[in-house]
């Protein structure tokens, strides 16, 4: 049994930074596109960095860093080593971070594909419709001197979709077995060329699961959740992707937003059909026992 101690320290002298480089252009998908100038230069001037070391020999098993200005701070290139997962670590660096140093009262922001129940645990959840974003590798035109663009209906019903992720997400993953996680617009290949970003995805993780990879194979989803926000839109049976059944998905569950209170529907693959029926719908109590035993408060989802 191993009983070296580990330890999670804010010192930046004491970051391995050959490791940090190592992983994040070798196995995280996020960090490919830098170069070791740029992970140098983000080192240099992040606001605070932690590490999480073997107490033994000092070796660095994992890395968080954060930029910002104390009071708005970004979290990134959060990772633990592969020899040392399943210990609890990615939260204990998640912690230091954010709760037990000089950023505890700040507004913390970041992006991920991954590890959503883990960010839960410590308050993150979907944007409310305060908050912009410009991304990567926009260019501006000549209508953006114009004047401001009436907001989209998604825009409109942002918030619904928001609070209802997040609950809906905290609700699946605290019912699901261990061995299946819970995404957040994980991108699932449905095969021949086709990709789906479902608002959330209950997959099972293969045994030798790589954390580089950013989409997840059909085949390992349990349940896909598809969100509609918009109160005219009956949840029927065909509202239900026909790509997720060609695609063997066994379960999609339908959120919609019913006359302003929510309305989820629970469909199930017909095998001899090759389509989802529509197996439940509440919109108070939903209770299923596939893909796994969840009881959904449907009516409190947006209280």
């Amino acid at each position: 049994m191993d009983t070296v101690e580990f330890e999670f320290d804010d010192d930046p002298d004491r970051v391995d930074r050959d490791a940090v480089w190592a992983f994040l252009s070798e196995h995280a998908y996020w960090g490919r596109a830098r170069t070791r100038a740029d992970v140098e230069a983000q080192l240099d001037s992040a606001w605070r960095v932690v590490g999480c070391y073997r107490a033994d020999s000092g070796a660095m098993v994992g890395f968080a860093r954060a930029f910002g200005d104390g009071a708005t701070c970004y979290l990134a290139d959060v990772f633990v080593a592969h020899a040392a997962r399943g210990r609890g670590f990615g939260g204990g660096l998640v912690r230091a971070m954010i709760e037990d140093g000089p950023g505890r009262g700040a507004r913390w922001l970041l992006h991920t594909a991954d590890a959503h129940g883990l960010y839960h645990r410590f308050g993150f959840a979907p944007p409310d419709g305060t908050l912009l974003e410009r991304p990567r590798g926009h260019h501006p035109t000549a209508a953006a001197a114009g004047p401001a663009a009436p907001a989209a209906p998604a825009q409109v019903h942002r918030e619904f979709d928001a609070r209802v992720l997040v609950r809906l997400g905290a609700a699946l993953d605290a019912a699901a077995p261990p061995s299946l996680r819970v995404g957040v617009r994980l991108p699932v290949d449905l095969g021949g060329g086709a990709m789906a970003s479902p608002d959330l995805v209950v997959y099972a993780p293969g045994p030798a699961d790589d954390p580089a990879r950013m989409h997840r194979p059909a085949r390992d989803v349990v349940l896909a959740v598809d969100v509609d926000s918009a109160p005219d839109r009956a949840p029927g049976p065909d509202a239900a992707p026909h790509s997720y059944a060609a695609a063997g998905i066994p379960h999609v569950w339908r959120l919609r937003r019913g006359n302003g209170a929510p309305v989820l529907a629970a469909d199930a693959l017909d095998p001899g059909t090759g389509r989802h029926v529509e197996t439940a719908r509440a919109h108070r109590t939903l209770s299923v026992d596939s893909p796994f035993p969840v009881t959904v408060d449907v009516a409190a989802l947006y209280a």
